[in-house]
């Protein structure tokens, strides 16, 4: 179903709300490495700081997602700046058998591409964001230009970010991952299509 142009009705926002939900909270999850204890009420947040907009926003599904990525930056935030509690008790470490603990998983990704997700962890969150939305859709159906857009940043920086982004994950991913994930993508359809089976 395609969104209504403006203005549209309130009727309209339901089905809108239940076709994107789901992929706000996965949203949130991967840009947030599971940082954000609940991904699902951030995403809330963020909705409703849409929501006012929904009846006269040209580019709804852009929009939700700057207001969906600044939700989830203000609680990455709140999550940084609280006070640290540490459960382990003094002389206790994290380390199993001198190995250390593994980096929480990111939600919202198919275990198929596990190996991924586990290397988003070690991105900055800027440059996660800006993978995150560049993978969520099928392979070059997002553009920079819209990534820039959502993110409220010029252009030319959310280029750079992508472009610094990948650079780093060939460093982290085997060989020819990366390439073989976007070819993997185009044989079976792409996210949403492997998404929906």
């Amino acid at each position: 179903m395609d969104i209504p142009p403006p203005p549209r009705s309130g009727a309209s926002f339901r089905p809108f709300y239940e076709r994107e939900r789901a992929r706000m909270i996965a949203l949130v999850g991967a840009m947030s490495g599971d940082r954000i204890y609940d991904p699902e009420q951030t995403a809330e947040n963020g909705w409703h700081r849409f929501h006012p907009y929904w009846k006269d926003c040209d580019n709804p599904k852009a929009y939700l997602r700057r207001c969906v990525v600044n939700a989830a930056w203000d609680e990455l935030r709140a999550v940084r700046d609280a006070p640290r509690i540490d459960l382990i008790e003094p002389g206790d470490n994290c380390l199993v058998e001198d190995l250390p603990c593994p980096a929480p998983p990111l939600m919202g990704f198919d275990p198929w591409d596990r190996e991924l997700a586990d290397a988003l962890v070690s991105l900055s969150d800027k440059l996660r964001a800006v993978v995150v939305l560049d993978t969520e859709l099928n392979p070059g159906e997002r553009s920079a230009a819209e990534i820039a857009e959502i993110l409220q940043i010029n252009r030319v920086t959310a280029h750079m970010r992508l472009k610094r982004a990948y650079a780093r994950l060939r460093q982290i991913l085997p060989d020819g991952y990366l390439e073989e994930r976007q070819a993997r993508l185009r044989s079976t359809g792409g996210l949403e299509e492997r998404s929906a089976t």
